[in-house]
Parts: structure tokens; C-alpha cells; sequence
């Protein structure tokens, strides 16, 4: 597992008690298996509903002041890497140029 990797699991755990257990990182051995259309190139991929979803896809959720997607693209802006939507619902990342 990556740095990278290792740093958003750790970021999702943190946040386990703030937005819920809602989100799932996917080992890319663990996303071919499902057999997915979008994210199969991608290190790892990302699912998610409820307040992680919210926030990714509309900027905000309910009363949480901090806007957490923001945070997640920081982090991996930090290790050279983008998040793009293959699904409303999944983002996996991919190299920066």
C-alpha cells in the first residue's frame, strides 16, 4: 500500500465519528473483482454516500462547517495526484502531468 493510500484510509478513519462509516477505499485488487466500468486503471478507488457524497458532489452537508472533499484533493494534490468521478458515487485518482 502506498503513501498516498495509507493517508486517505487514515483520513477516512479520522473522520469516522464526524461524517459516518459511509465511505470505502478499495484496494485496486478489490475493485477488479467487482467488475466496475470506471476506476480500473486507478492505485485505488473510492465509494461513498451520505455526508462524504454530499460534500464531494455539492460542496457542503447539513450543519458540518468544514468542507472535507477539499481536504481529501489536498492530500492528494500533496503526493502528485487528482480525483476524478467515474460514478456520482466513486472517485478514484489518477497521476498528475
Amino acid at each position: 500500500m502506498s503513501k498516498f493510500e495509507t493517508e486517505v484510509r487514515a483520513f477516512f478513519e479520522g473522520l469516522r465519528e464526524t461524517i459516518g462509516d459511509d465511505t470505502h477505499v478499495w484496494s485496486k485488487a478489490e475493485w477488479a473483482k467487482r467488475g466496475e466500468q470506471y476506476g480500473n486503471t486507478s492505485p485505488f478507488v473510492i465509494t461513498t454516500e451520505g455526508p462524504f457524497y454530499e460534500m464531494y458532489n455539492y460542496g457542503t452537508y447539513a450543519d458540518i462547517p468544514v468542507d472535507y472533499a477539499d481536504k481529501l484533493r489536498a492530500i492528494a494534490k500533496r503526493h502528485g495526484y487528482y480525483f476524478e468521478q467515474g460514478y456520482a458515487w466513486m472517485i478514484s485518482p489518477y497521476r498528475s502531468n
